[in-house]
């Protein structure tokens, strides 16, 4: 049983400020974005314990449970791994390579005139 955690719940985490994640970070927050605009009631965490792991996004939609999982190299192993883990949950993958980091780069340009 989850209970509903309403200071964690809609909270983007951010976990690496490298610049290799940026695209993986815009990705996470516009899923979370769009899943809660779908599912307006149910509880949705970013970086949320779940079994001895922190998945990228957490969703509880009445008893069942959904982990998203926001890759860039999907290996065979890495796969069999995250499939292994989540088992008794609803899996998502997503595939980074399905994005472009072109507009990532043009925001970081425009945002350079505010970075104090």
């Amino acid at each position: 049983m989850i209970n509903i955690d309403w200071k964690k719940n809609n909270k983007i985490y951010i976990r690496n400020f490298s610049e290799s994640f940026d695209l993986h970070n815009v990705v996470q927050l516009l899923l979370v974005k769009a899943l809660r605009r779908k599912n307006r009631f149910d509880p949705i965490y970013t970086e949320f314990e779940y079994n001895g792991s922190y998945p990228d996004i957490f969703m509880k939609i009445k008893n069942d449970i959904y982990i998203f999982e926001i890759q860039e190299k999907i290996t065979k192993k890495w796969k069999k791994e995250v499939i292994k883990k989540y088992e008794e949950v609803n899996l998502i993958i997503v595939p980074l390579s399905k994005f472009s980091t072109d507009s990532i780069k043009e925001i970081k340009e425009i945002l350079k005139d505010y970075i104090i």
